[in-house]
C-alpha cells in the first residue's frame, strides 16, 4: 500500500507539473487550495497515508519546485542574492525538518516533518522567487487566496446553518476535539477552526 501511494503522489505530482510547468507560483497555489479543500484527517484515516502523512496537495508544491529550478534558474540566483539571509533560513529550516524526522520517529516522523515543514517553506521559496521575479503575479496569489477564503468561509456558514460538516463526517468524527455537533467551531473543509480563522484573517485586509 506504501508503495503505490508513493507511486499515486509522484504521477499526480508529474501530471501537474506537465500541465502547469511553466506556472510554478499557480502550481504552488493549486497545492495551498487541494492542502485546503482535501482534510487531512481524510488523507489519513481513509486515504491510508498515516505512515507517511502526507497530504497530496504537497505534490503540487514539490511540482512548482521542480518547475522553479528547471525552467527560472536565474530568478532564482536573483532571489538569493536579494534575500541570502532568507533564503540560507529556508533551507535551514527544511533541513531541520527532516533530521527531526528521521532522528524522532522513522516514517511517520518524517513524513509529518516533511508535510508540514518541509513543503511550506518550498512554497515560500517559490512564492519568493516569483514575485520578486515579477511583482505583477501578487494580483494571481491574492485571487488564489480570496478564492480559498471565500469557499471556505461559505462552507463554514452552511456548515453552522445546517449544524453539519455536511462532507466528511465520519472521519471528523475521529478526531478527539470535534465534539458533538452542539459544542463544534464549524471550519469548512479544513482540520481545524483555527485554520480556518487564520485564512480568513489573511484574505480580510
Amino acid at each position: 500500500v506504501t508503495v503505490a501511494v508513493l507511486a499515486l503522489l509522484c504521477a499526480f505530482g508529474l501530471a501537474s507539473f506537465l500541465l502547469l510547468r511553466r506556472h510554478p507560483l499557480e502550481l504552488v497555489v493549486a497545492g495551498l487550495a487541494m492542502h485546503c479543500l482535501l482534510p487531512s484527517i481524510l488523507v489519513v484515516s481513509r486515504l491510508q497515508v498515516a505512515r507517511f502523512s502526507i497530504h497530496p496537495g504537497a505534490a503540487l508544491v514539490i511540482a512548482g519546485l521542480i518547475s522553479l529550478i528547471l525552467l527560472k534558474r536565474d530568478d532564482i540566483r536573483v532571489f538569493a542574492e536579494r534575500w541570502l539571509e532568507c533564503t540560507a533560513a529556508l533551507i535551514g529550516l527544511a533541513a531541520l525538518g527532516v533530521v527531526h524526522g528521521v532522528t524522532t520517529g522513522g516514517a511517520p516522523s518524517l513524513g509529518f516533518a516533511f508535510d508540514q515543514i518541509v513543503v511550506p517553506m518550498c512554497a515560500v521559496f517559490v512564492i519568493g522567487v516569483e514575485l520578486t521575479a515579477d511583482p505583477g503575479k501578487w494580483t494571481r496569489l491574492r485571487d488564489g487566496i480570496l478564492a480559498i477564503a471565500a469557499v471556505e468561509g461559505v462552507y463554514a456558514s452552511l456548515q453552522a446553518r445546517q449544524n453539519s460538516p455536511i462532507l466528511f463526517a465520519e472521519a471528523l468524527s475521529e478526531q478527539a476535539w470535534f465534539g458533538t455537533a452542539s459544542e463544534v467551531r464549524w471550519m469548512g473543509s479544513l482540520d481545524h477552526p483555527l485554520v480556518l480563522a487564520v485564512i480568513l484573517a489573511t484574505a480580510l485586509p
